[in-house]
């Protein structure tokens, strides 16, 4: 991402000529936290008003959290729909760093959707007869239907329910477990002990590449409780427009005035 050097022009658009308090033109809120929203690109400040002004903005790189080509849309998370941007639209969580806190805006069960979709990719890696394959398969397409997370604790618990228990007797002759509870129990208890470290890897995953998981307003207070001044968004919405800055401090920056 191109950063600019200390005390540079950035724009702001209006529908209102001769602002003299540009913090009064501000929305209630917006997308990425309470601030002055301006841009370094001035299609972009049209883009919210025919009337464009040129301030200048007295903060160094260092003052600036950078979130955006840095930023991963990764697979762990694919298929949420994330939180508004501004005008409305929705993005998929995504994950970014701000010093050494790995964060991801997404929502509350992002954590059990990132390790859901981590077990039903590898959950067939493990090595099992026929029957148990064939279970986990009922499973997965059971938790699909009704909008559920995969959790194989469920499975192993509900074991029976998917698993044709009368083919495991037919590979397992010297064992009953359709009739017999002790047998029945250690088949569950196997099967959750292969099925184990595929939920182990899958929360040490999420916690590696999720983190904290936060709303997309609050990275503007993430990035104030890490001393920084503003945070510049770019490349979110996948499509125009696609970068903002969000200045905390209406002093750190000076109007210039009107572009003709």
């Amino acid at each position: 991402m191109k950063r600019k050097p200390k005390g540079f022009v950035v724009y702001h658009g209006s529908r209102e000529h001769d602002i003299i308090d540009l913090e009064s033109n501000q929305p209630p809120e917006g997308g990425i936290g309470f601030g002055i929203y301006v841009t370094d690109d001035i299609e972009v400040a049209k883009f919210y008003g025919p009337i464009v002004y040129a301030l200048q903005l007295r903060l160094s790189d260092d003052d600036i959290l950078f979130v955006g080509s840095e930023f991963e849309n990764h697979d762990l998370v694919s298929g949420q729909e994330g939180h508004s941007v501004l005008i409305g639209e929705s993005v998929e969580p995504f994950s970014f760093w701000i010093r050494d806190q790995r964060y991801t805006v997404g929502f509350d069960n992002t954590p059990d959707v990132a390790e859901s979709e981590y077990i039903k990719e590898h959950a067939f890696d493990v090595d099992f007869p026929d029957p148990i394959y064939d279970g986990l398969n009922k499973y997965f397409a059971a938790i699909k239907r009704n909008g559920d997370t995969a959790n194989l604790e469920d499975f192993v618990d509900e074991l029976g329910d998917y698993v044709d228990l009368e083919e495991m007797n037919a590979l397992y002759p010297d064992r009953n477990f359709v009739d017999n509870d002790d047998d029945y129990k250690l088949l569950q208890e196997r099967v959750g002990a292969l099925l184990e470290p595929v939920t182990e890897t899958a929360r040490e995953i999420v916690e590696k590449y999720v983190g904290l998981v936060i709303d997309l307003m609050d990275i503007g207070q993430e990035a104030r409780y890490h001393g920084y001044k503003a945070v510049k968004m770019e490349g979110v919405r996948g499509g125009f427009p696609d970068t903002e800055i969000l200045v905390f401090d209406p002093d750190d920056l000076e109007m210039i005035g009107e572009v003709p």
